[in-house]
Formats: C-alpha cells, sequence, structure tokens
C-alpha cells in the first residue's frame, strides 16, 4: 500500500494545472500561477494560501468572472482560511483604443478597490503569445515587459498598505 499516493496525484495535477514557483525575495515566498477555474485545485490553493493576486483580462466577460472568485474567496475565508487576503487585482491585455477595454478598467478601479488595490494597467502585447509560441517565458522573451516588471508590482501593493 502507497500511502503517499494521494499526495503524488495532487501534486502531478497540480503541475498539469498550472505552475509554483518558489523565489527568495524579503521572505520565503510561492507563486502559484493556477487556471481561471474555480475547481478544487484552485480552492485548494486559496486555502493555502495568505494572499492572493487576481489578474484580470479588460474585458466585460471576464470582469463579471471576477464576481464569482471573489464568491469563492468570501467562502474560503469564511471557513478554510480566515487569513485569506487579496493582494490587489491585475488589469491585463489592456488598450486604451478599445472602448470596451477602457469601460472594464474604469469598472476595475470603481469595484474591485472595496476588496484590494487596484494595479496599473498591463498593455495588451503580442510578446506574450511569441513568448508561448517560442515556448519560453515572457522575462526570457521580453525582459523589459511591463508585465514582467516585479519591482513594480511590489512597490504597487506596498504603497497601499502604508
Amino acid at each position: 500500500m502507497n500511502l503517499l499516493a494521494p499526495e503524488d496525484t495532487l501534486v502531478l495535477s497540480l503541475s498539469k494545472q498550472g505552475h509554483c514557483y518558489q523565489r527568495v525575495l524579503t521572505k520565503k515566498r510561492i507563486l502559484c500561477l493556477i487556471q481561471p477555474s474555480l475547481g478544487l485545485l484552485s480552492y485548494i490553493s486559496l486555502v493555502a494560501s495568505t494572499h492572493v493576486l487576481v489578474p484580470i483580462h479588460t474585458s466585460f466577460k471576464a470582469f463579471k468572472g471576477t464576481e464569482l472568485l471573489l464568491n469563492t474567496i468570501v467562502r474560503v475565508k469564511r471557513k478554510a482560511n480566515k487569513n485569506l487576503t487579496v493582494a490587489g487585482f491585475l488589469p491585463t491585455l489592456y488598450a486604451k483604443v478599445n472602448s470596451q477595454d477602457s469601460r472594464a478598467l474604469k469598472a476595475i478601479n470603481e469595484q474591485m478597490a472595496l476588496f484590494g488595490s487596484v494595479l496599473p494597467p498591463i498593455p495588451r502585447s503580442t510578446a506574450l503569445a511569441d513568448a508561448a509560441e517560442e515556448r519560453v517565458p515572457l522575462a526570457q522573451y521580453q525582459a523589459k515587459h511591463p508585465a514582467v516588471d516585479e519591482k513594480s508590482i511590489r512597490k504597487e501593493l506596498s504603497r497601499d498598505k502604508g
């Protein structure tokens, strides 16, 4: 009998569904990038987390879907992880020439600010798709891309914490 089988199965499932990166910043942190679903693996990730940073594509459908995630976060905070905190919201794929992107960004800034800080938007860029096509991380493909600027993101998040 293999008592580690359930854990091995979970780790294998997590590796298929998302990626976990361990980095040493000021403290040891683990960053889990999970698929935008509200299934069991996402729920488990929220239970194990201290903070959640929510990327939101600046479109109506993605913005409305964020409501489901917030409901899940509330359920997790109520029962399984009372210390879970929304670190902030990161608008992504933003193109100011698109009217829907501008309306979605305005709604994100107005409504999501009630739950956590809203970071400056990451502009729409073909670099994201190009990096995926080349099968390399964006940081390796285009190191100066705004989405890679971890220092600015951390600075924005800490600024709102005062």
